[in-house]
């Protein structure tokens, strides 16, 4: 643990590590005694709060996007609370037009399967992306890498153009892609949307982890409901 360095979060992501893996060795035998039981991780501070934007924060990062597929790349991560890893795997053929919009079919964490609708106006926008009558089995933000879009967008690349779309709009902080989707589930529950259907369009395995949206927004108490 000495030598540990980092934040409370890396470290204490660390020592539970080694903490699992001594509680392995004794399960199945290797180990007599759980020499992680006398570890004690750190208490990581939560900065989720700090890493969700307004809506006039993400409403001037995707305006100040002229580049058409960045721009809707970046509405849709917004838009339907998409996981960066979501939406480079994304292919025509999991884009679905019913009367509203479209439906998305998406694989997340741990491989399950969920639905996710969008919009006519962010269906209509993917339409206007290059590519999309090439094939159903072709990828919808596509690496120039690639010919007719069968080499989809690297991660690293979408994490690098958010930061930069951030800093244009005059954003400060590491802005990454999965800002915008805990900004989506924030702003979503602002907005009235029930927390179960939150749950669900994000993928979130515990509504535990859905609720945490719902009580970090800076400025807000108990206080303002009080008439006295």
């Amino acid at each position: 643990m000495d030598t540990l360095t980092g934040s409370d979060g890396s470290n204490a992501l660390a020592i539970n590590a080694i903490k699992s893996l001594f509680s392995f060795a004794v399960k199945f035998g290797y180990m007599q005694i759980n020499l992680g039981q006398a570890l004690s991780a750190p208490k990581a501070r939560d900065e989720l709060a700090q890493r969700i934007l307004s809506e006039a924060e993400v409403i001037r990062l995707i305006d100040r996007t002229t580049n058409r597929r960045d721009h809707a790349l970046f509405r849709l991560l917004y838009h339907a609370g998409l996981r960066v890893s979501e939406i480079v795997a994304l292919k025509w053929e999991d884009v679905r037009e019913v009367e509203t919009g479209a439906i998305l079919s998406l694989w997340g964490k741990g491989e399950k399967q969920r639905y996710v609708p969008i919009s006519q106006g962010m269906y209509q926008e993917l339409l206007e992306l290059e590519g999309h009558y090439q094939g159903k089995d072709r990828y919808v933000f596509r690496s120039r890498k690639g010919k007719n879009g069968t080499v989809p967008m690297d991660t690293r690349q979408v994490e690098r153009l958010t930061l930069d779309a951030a800093k244009r709009a005059g954003i400060d902080g590491n802005v990454s892609p999965h800002w915008l989707r805990h900004s989506n589930a924030s702003h979503a529950l602002d907005n009235g949307a029930p927390i179960h259907v939150v749950k669900e369009s994000l993928g979130h395995s515990s509504l535990v982890t859905t609720t945490r949206y719902a009580h970090i927004k800076p400025g807000t108490g108990s206080s303002q409901y009080i008439k006295i």
